[in-house]
């Protein structure tokens, strides 16, 4: 290994914002994750959940165990909330991100 060459301490939030650098590299607005290993690598929750990442914003919609969910999460405490499933989702975000659909 080279001396020159550096590793970047671990921090969880790094994975988001590395997605978030991708999107806006692409172009993608945002990105819904659904997969439970997904929602484990970029939130760090194991509760049934649909995380929403935009390009400078994050948010956890907790399906079950939203309490447990919101201590394990990195997420802001303030992004958490409890959700029923899409349709939930999607009126939630017409208010909160601004998207028509």
């Amino acid at each position: 290994m080279s001396d020159t060459m550096s590793l970047r301490a671990f921090n969880p939030g790094n994975r988001i914002e590395d997605l978030q650098k991708q999107m806006i590299d692409v172009g993608i607005d945002v990105v819904l994750l659904t997969y439970s290993r997904s929602v484990l690598y970029y939130a760090g929750t194991v509760h049934p959940s649909i995380l929403v990442v935009t390009s400078d914003d994050t948010y956890l919609f907790v399906m079950s165990g939203l309490e447990s969910a919101a201590e394990e999460t990195w997420i802001e405490p303030d992004h958490v909330s409890q959700g029923t499933g899409y349709e939930d989702w999607s009126s939630i975000s017409s208010r909160r991100l601004s998207i028509s659909g």
